[in-house]
């Protein structure tokens, strides 16, 4: 539901950033298939992620999640990121507003 949101609020012109952590991370490694559907009539998980980056979405992981799940920056999909401690205080304070799912 998170990106399908965050696909949303691109369409009305939203600047997007996803932050993923604990288990969340591993939405951006790049050997993650993303097949996972919700109901008969869902795209799968990965359209929706594309569709995110295509429309200028940027992805950041909590470093600290990222390296309990053993993710390296080599190993994630486009336009996704771990983030340092500077770059996650910079995205909150400049955040227009923040969801949370």
């Amino acid at each position: 539901m998170a990106l399908k949101t965050a696909n949303l609020m691109q369409e009305f012109g939203a600047d997007v950033t996803i932050f993923l952590d604990l288990e969340g991370v591993r939405l951006a490694e790049r050997r993650q298939k993303l097949d996972l559907t919700w109901g008969s009539n869902s795209p799968p998980l990965s359209e929706y992620y594309d569709e995110f980056i295509e429309g200028g979405g940027k992805i950041i992981l909590c470093p600290h999640c990222a390296k309990s799940a053993r993710i390296g920056d080599m190993g994630l999909k486009k336009m996704a990121e771990i983030g340092t401690m500077p770059v996650l205080g910079k995205m909150l304070i400049e955040a227009d507003k923040v969801m949370d799912y």
